[in-house]
């Protein structure tokens, strides 16, 4: 639990710190060469790491980096200086690096993270170290003072996101991977359903051989679906994609429109809750949880009736691509489940940007998301290594 606020707190807090510096008071042109860096970052990382979730933990980990980096900077210096903002791209490199290296060490090659830290304290330390006495240097010189300076900081947050934000991570990771592993009746449930399918009519002969109550087989086919072991599950509790791009997703909608993000997130946490309350999960009954998803799922679109029409219609859309979702994976049908799984993440940018403007003329924002969400999931499905499944 620890681990988890530490992780949800700093990336909370550098959420902020990128909303409070307005990323640097950056200009636009710089702001996509930025976000293509990290886009390219994160695809080096998702091929070395083999595994989009390690990848986009090195990637996040180097962008909350430049976020508290952003910050410090507008704080620091009361003149711009175009020159500056190019430590932002070395920073971040120095960060992914360093993330890509403890990621590497602890899942590729399987060695203990605090081996991990022992072994390489040193190295990292020396060039970090060495990173901080060339940015002194260039400090000293009359131009390039800011970037010097912003060199030397973005050098020692590097270190420091590596001990209190990726260690914590990691520790998460494992355990996910802990929490996917399968009782005894679960393993014997997976096994009749790959042979024989999960069709309710057959519920009652897998609870005979279990010698356990028909209701039971309907909890354990929920938790081996929320666990990966029968295939794709976006909505699922487990699944670090869906925390980082649907949050993602509707905040970059809701800042499109330059709404307030606070009072938007009222409506949209009541919507996902209610989602994943509805999709398989590995936490309470069955029916208990989809009811309960599907009262939420309603409060949800009494909240947006009340905020406007608009807001009700892109809710009920998103609502809609997230049930059909969830219905096909249930189903067995992964490539249609992921589609509509893509639509609804890009659909959350339209909801979080009709909740304060009417989307008139719309960007290529929402369909860019779908893009790279499908393109992910495929990933994951068909490329990753799941010999768990």
């Amino acid at each position: 639990m620890r681990d988890f606020l530490q992780v949800f707190g700093l990336t909370l807090a550098s959420f902020l710190a990128l909303y409070m510096s307005d990323f640097g008071l950056l200009q636009k042109p710089f702001l996509v060469a930025f976000m293509g860096y990290l886009g390219l970052v994160f695809v080096i990382g998702v091929v070395l790491l083999k595994s989009f979730r390690l990848g986009a933990k090195a990637a996040v980990s180097a962008l909350v980096t430049v976020s508290f980096l952003a910050l410090i900077h507008v704080l620091s210096f009361p003149s711009y200086d175009p020159i500056a903002p190019v430590a932002y791209f070395l920073v971040l490199l120095l960060a992914f690096l360093i993330s890509l290296y403890v990621l590497y060490a602890r899942f590729l090659q399987n060695r203990p993270l605090f081996r991990v830290y022992e072994e390489s304290k040193l190295s990292i330390t020396f060039i970090v170290v060495s990173t901080i006495l060339v940015g002194l240097i260039v400090a000293s010189m009359e131009l390039l003072e800011q970037f010097g300076v912003l060199t030397m900081v973005g050098a020692a947050l590097s270190y420091l996101t590596m001990l209190f934000y990726l260690a914590p991570l990691v520790i998460l990771e494992e355990a996910f991977k802990a929490s996917e592993k399968l009782s005894s009746h679960e393993k014997k449930v997976k096994h009749y359903v790959r042979r024989y399918g999960k069709n309710k009519e057959l519920h009652p002969f897998y609870a005979a051989w279990l010698g356990s109550a028909v209701q039971s087989i309907e909890d354990y086919i929920d938790s081996l679906e929320a666990k990966g072991h029968l295939g794709h599950n976006f909505f699922s509790v487990q699944n670090f994609l869906m925390w980082f791009m649907a949050p993602l997703s509707f905040l970059l909608g809701v800042e499109s429109a330059k709404g307030t993000i606070i009072f938007s997130l009222i409506p949209f946490v009541v919507l996902m809750v209610g989602v994943l309350l509805v999709a398989p999960q590995t936490f309470m009954k069955r029916r208990v949880r989809r009811l309960s998803g599907l009262l939420l799922l309603i409060a949800s679109l009494g909240i947006l009736y009340f905020w406007g029409n608009i807001p009700l219609k892109f809710g009920m859309y998103s609502v809609l691509t997230a049930l059909v979702a969830i219905y096909f994976a249930y189903s067995d049908d992964e490539v249609i489940s992921m589609v509509f799984s893509s639509f609804f993440t890009g659909s959350l940018f339209i909801l979080g940007y009709s909740l304060w403007k009417i989307p008139v003329v719309l960007t290529a924002a929402p369909w860019v998301i779908t893009a790279t969400i499908f393109a992910l999931l495929n990933f994951e499905y068909y490329i990753e290594d799941r010999d768990h499944k």
